[in-house]
């Protein structure tokens, strides 16, 4: 069972006074952020973004069925062999790997193991850190007269031989109620569902139709140019849907890591600091709802914190 954040209730004038103060006075990222923050139709090379510029485009792998890919787990570091164009792999191995991907005063979250302990977790297959997208095409949107002016977005990703792809996109209004909620159908075969972290299992997906471009088009019928899309970390969501929007807040960068870029805070610690909230602890793993919603009351929360609501 997913557990979500509950969603504020607001009367229409609240709702429209959110609007506005959201919109004129609450500073949304610039360019040079949106370059910075490496989403899509704005990313430039850096070195702490090569993550999320590594990408494999299925459409350039026609072809390639006879080519063997030397690849790096993106959890335990070993070298493993692919087939280039549809990632099976040539050569198998027992994956062990930590949860927490950087252990937190030399100890790692998962396990409480030092840094330097064998992986608490192990996996029959390896998985890579690319993501893996239909094309180099971005979909932007139109005018659309019938588009929310705020929407909360957020994606779970899974693990496919070919690398990470869309399993799941949820969208809420400012009211924190759902307005989109699909589960997808990866376009090759699945790995591991990442099920700690994205709440998916294979058997949820068994007989799901929908495919990353149908999700995306679900998407875009609810936005327009001038729609605020909200959401944490929102560039890897909107590289995982190849959507390109410019007109965005991101709750990572609202609420800055005390240590300064390119560090970032989870969503769960940016919860835990700023309203003393507990969320992501469903033992089925987190809910893309719920961190919709929780985007949603953090940035009202920072309204209201600046004295702007």
């Amino acid at each position: 069972m997913l557990h979500y954040v509950n969603a504020t209730a607001m009367t229409q004038e609240e709702d429209i006074l959110f609007f506005l103060s959201f919109h004129n006075n609450v500073e949304k990222m610039t360019q040079e952020e949106l370059e910075y923050n490496n989403f899509p139709g704005f990313r430039t090379l850096r070195t702490h973004e090569l993550h999320l510029d590594a990408i494999i485009y299925i459409e350039d792998l026609v072809g390639k069925q006879d080519e063997v890919e030397q690849r790096t787990c993106e959890r335990c570091g070993i070298g493993y062999l692919t087939n280039k164009a549809t990632g099976a792999f040539v050569t198998t191995s027992v994956c062990v790997y930590h949860r927490s991907k950087r252990p937190w005063k030399g100890k790692f979250d998962c396990c409480g193991k030092k840094q330097n302990a064998k992986g608490c977790c192990s996996a029959d297959g390896h998985v890579d850190k690319r993501y893996a997208l239909r094309s180099k095409s971005l979909a932007s949107k139109k005018a659309n007269k019938g588009a929310y002016k705020v929407l909360a977005v957020d994606t779970e990703l899974c693990h496919t031989q070919l690398g990470y792809e869309l399993v799941r996109v949820s969208a809420v209004d400012i009211h924190g109620k759902v307005c989109l909620d699909k589960l997808v159908k990866p376009k090759t075969p699945i790995v591991d569902p990442n099920t700690y972290f994205s709440g998916i299992t294979r058997k949820m997906l068994k007989n799901v139709k929908t495919d990353a471009l149908q999700a995306q088009q679900a998407l875009l019928r609810l936005i327009s140019p001038s729609t605020i899309l909200v959401g944490h970390s929102l560039n890897a969501d909107l590289m995982a849907l190849q959507i390109k929007h410019s007109n965005v807040m991101d709750t990572s960068v609202l609420f800055p890591h005390f240590k300064g870029p390119p560090m970032k805070k989870s969503l769960k610690k940016v919860m835990e600091d700023e309203l003393g909230e507990v969320i992501q602890e469903n033992s089925g793993g987190h809910s893309s709802i719920e961190d919709a919603q929780a985007c949603i009351r953090l940035v009202r929360h920072k309204l209201q914190k600046d004295g702007l609501l």
